[in-house]
């Protein structure tokens, strides 16, 4: 339930979220008086350090594991290589 007629309120549509279609943000009483553009800004970035943007990070992160398993490969190669023009 929501108390109060004068409060700020900010609708995110666009969560990026496969859970949630929207969120809905209270502003401070203090910062009502703040322009509308940085307003937003802070609240798509505030969306984001939730988790909104997990997406991107879990592609980064498969592409690093990637290529460290590549590296790794590598490695054990010119390892069992090395061991073997030395026999």
């Amino acid at each position: 339930m929501v108390k109060g007629v004068s409060k700020c309120v900010i609708e995110v549509n666009n969560t990026d979220s496969e859970y949630f279609e929207r969120a809905i943000l209270f502003v401070r009483p203090e910062k009502q008086d703040t322009h509308d553009d940085i307003v937003n800004y802070q609240a798509i970035r505030y969306l984001k350090s939730l988790g909104a943007d997990k997406k991107r990070n879990n592609a980064k992160k498969k592409v690093y594991m990637f290529i460290m398993k590549l590296a790794l490969m590598g490695s054990a190669g010119a390892l069992v290589a090395f061991i073997l023009m030395n026999i």
